[in-house]
C-alpha cells in the first residue's frame, strides 16, 4: 500500500484541475453576448491572506491589509464571466487591468463595458467611465 500524496501536491493538482474548467475572458465574452447583456463590467476585489510584514507588495494600503488583486468581469446583473489571475495586493486596480490588457480583449470582442475603479485622489469616491 503506497502513501497518500502530500498535501502540496493535492492542492496544485486540484487548482489545476479547476484551471481548466475555468473560462477565458473571451469565453465569458461571448456567454454575455449570447444573453442578451449590453454591456459588462470591469473590477478589481482585494482577496485577504496571511502575510507578514516582509511581504510588502501584498499589502493593499487601501484596505489597510495584505491580499492579493483579482480583477473581475461580470455580466450587468453580477454574474461573474470571467475573473484573472492573482497579483500582489499593492497593485491598483487600473494597473492590474493593463496588465491583464482586459480593455483590449473585451475591445476585439467587440463588447461594451463599463469599467469600475476606485481613483487615486478619493479612495471613497467611485468612479466609472464608458470607452468611446
Amino acid at each position: 500500500m503506497s502513501a497518500p500524496p502530500p498535501p502540496g501536491t493535492c492542492v496544485r493538482e486540484t487548482t489545476r484541475l479547476l484551471c481548466e474548467q475555468a473560462p477565458t475572458l473571451e469565453q465569458g465574452l461571448r456567454r454575455a453576448r449570447r444573453s442578451g447583456h449590453g454591456y459588462v463590467t470591469v473590477d478589481g476585489t482585494l482577496i485577504a491572506c496571511d502575510r507578514v510584514a516582509a511581504d510588502r507588495p501584498f499589502y493593499s494600503g487601501k484596505h489597510q491589509q495584505h491580499g492579493m488583486n483579482i480583477q473581475v468581469v461580470a455580466a450587468p446583473d453580477g454574474e461573474p464571466l470571467w475573473t484573472s489571475w492573482s497579483l500582489p495586493g499593492a497593485v491598483h486596480d487600473t494597473k492590474a487591468a493593463q496588465v491583464w490588457k482586459i480593455a483590449e480583449r473585451i475591445e476585439l470582442a467587440r463588447s461594451p463595458v463599463l469599467f469600475s475603479f476606485f481613483s487615486s485622489e478619493k479612495q471613497d469616491e467611485k468612479v466609472s467611465q464608458t470607452p468611446p
